[in-house]
């Protein structure tokens, strides 16, 4: 699909028409709300390991520990990346 639209693009100018629609799963609404999802998740984490470590008076261990953006993104995201990563992999060896 993207070959056709870089030739119409090289004949003409491209127009809105031109363009396909993009997958529900990559419209900026939706990965928002995923993200969301996932950055919640890792708050609640944080707070309930505070909360923890609060009813635990002598495990001051020198550590802060703060929420992971990483680890949000990478619920999001790491296992198709990782699937992606895993056939890019297996391509690159056999070819």
């Amino acid at each position: 699909w993207i070959l056709k639209t870089f030739v119409v693009g090289y004949k003409r100018d491209l127009e809105i028409d031109d363009l396909s629609r993009p997958l529900k799963e990559h419209k900026s609404s939706y990965l928002g709300e995923k993200i969301s999802a996932a950055w919640d998740d890792e708050l609640k984490r944080f707070n309930q390991q505070q909360a923890k470590s609060k009813q635990k008076l002598n495990s001051d261990d020198g550590k802060k520990k703060t929420p992971s953006l990483n680890r949000a993104l990478i619920k999001v995201f790491g296992v198709k990346v990782a699937l992606y990563g895993i056939a890019l992999a297996i391509m690159e060896i056999i070819l």
